[in-house]
């Protein structure tokens, strides 16, 4: 429905929609940002500017909103938001339409209630908040970069340097990760020893009095 109220700019249903949906949030970050962007380019359309002037007073009113949250409770919400703006662009947004919409479209002929709405969405970002990416971004890193902070170096106090004479007990290191690349650890790999080869049973086993298999 915010979509919606966005896309026919009905400007009075988009506020009183981003505070129905605040307020349903159970998050306290949720509750503070859901509907930010569109909280400005509400503000701003309502303030009847000049086209030229829209994406100064939507950096504007979008950097005034977000100073006044709590940071220690919004910073996550806000780098995930910064976040996925800067990697959001139009040629994205019609790609996984053309991915994931038009072949289910192609086949049936229609498309599902989730997937308009889906569809609804990505319309709303290319007419709605794309052309302004690039305040938004602004006025985002802005904030975000008020409140970093350097933290002391406490690795390189530690560092030690091995030699390859050093002596020493080896330890075996395992690597869980969703992959590697074997080369660069080329010398320094660890075949575990293959496992015994188990003898055949030379009895017939007891059935297990709890389940129906041996």
């Amino acid at each position: 429905m915010l979509t919606l109220a966005l896309l026919e700019h009905d400007l009075p249903a988009a506020r009183s929609l981003i505070t129905e949906l605040r307020a349903l949030e159970e998050k306290p970050a949720l509750k503070l940002t859901t509907g930010l962007v569109a909280e400005a380019w509400t503000t701003a359309s309502l303030e009847r500017i000049a086209p030229s002037d829209f994406p100064r007073v939507l950096q504007s009113d979008l950097s005034a909103s977000i100073s006044r949250l709590p940071w220690d409770v919004v910073q996550d919400s806000l780098k995930e938001l910064k976040s996925g703006y800067e990697i959001r662009s139009e040629a994205l947004v019609l790609g996984i339409a053309k991915e994931q919409l038009d072949p289910a479209a192609a086949k049936t002929g229609e498309i599902s209630g989730d997937l308009a709405s889906q569809l609804l969405g990505m319309r709303n970002q290319l007419v709605t908040y794309l052309p302004y990416k690039n305040q938004i971004v602004a006025a985002l890193s802005k904030l975000i970069a008020s409140h970093n902070t350097i933290n002391p170096d406490r690795w390189t106090p530690n560092l030690v340097n091995l030699a390859a004479n050093s002596t020493g007990t080896p330890v075996v290191i395992g690597i869980w990760d969703s992959g590697m690349d074997a080369v660069v650890y080329k010398n320094n790999l660890y075949t575990d020893k293959p496992a015994p080869t188990a003898s055949p049973l030379t009895s017939t086993p007891t059935p297990c009095p709890r389940c129906s298999f041996r």
